[in-house]
């Protein structure tokens, strides 16, 4: 989801850019920009990414630490088996002992299979999610330009005039109503921000 709003707009983006070089200072072009206005849906980032993923890691480095300790299996067994000897010294039949052991090194080896999948899952999580916090940053960073963009032109924009003194004196009135007849969803900061960057820049 996170995706494919990014490549839209990017798509917006360098569409926008476009029109304002073919379409400067038009009446169109005030249509067209209240017309590429972004709306994200409030659920579409996930808070605290980079804290899940901390917690994947850690996750993931049990699992590891699990996986260790049982890598050499027989090595392990027979520490279990010495354990379980030394509480339960009535056990000495070396069949029973065997059977145990033979028991054990089955458990062992399914843990060691599912720790190793436990693992691998993981490691696709943190894939996916370190991932998905880049595209959210990509996209939180193209649409703050994009806003800005937007913002810096509605507030300019013109009916193929300069931006002077003389425009604003003689600035048509058919411009003004067109740009009234819209219905406005930029912040004042927004608007602000655009009006800073167009004399800045």
């Amino acid at each position: 989801m996170v995706k494919n709003r990014l490549d839209r707009a990017i798509q917006s983006e360098r569409n926008l850019k476009e029109q304002i070089d073919v379409l400067k200072g038009s009446l169109l072009l005030s249509r067209i920009l209240f017309e590429e206005q972004i709306e994200l849906p409030d659920d579409i980032f996930i808070n605290k990414l980079p804290d899940k993923i901390a917690d994947l890691r850690l996750e993931q480095f049990e699992i590891n630490k699990q996986r260790d300790q049982i890598f050499q299996p027989n090595l392990y067994i027979d520490q279990l088996m010495q354990e379980y000897q030394a509480t339960h010294p009535e056990i000495t039949d070396k069949n029973e002992l065997k059977e145990l052991h033979n028991a054990l090194l089955q458990l062992i080896d399914a843990r060691r299979d599912l720790l190793d999948k436990l693992n691998n899952q993981l490691g696709s999580q943190i894939s996916e999610s370190i991932n998905l916090q880049m595209d959210q940053q990509q996209l939180r960073s193209v649409v703050s330009s994009l806003e800005n963009t937007l913002a810096q032109q509605i507030f300019w924009v013109s009916s193929n005039k300069p931006i002077n003194l003389s425009w604003f004196s003689t600035f048509p009135d058919q411009a003004v109503a067109e740009f009234q007849s819209f219905k406005l969803n930029w912040s004042n900061e927004n608007l602000l921000t655009g009006a800073k960057n167009h004399i800045l820049y």
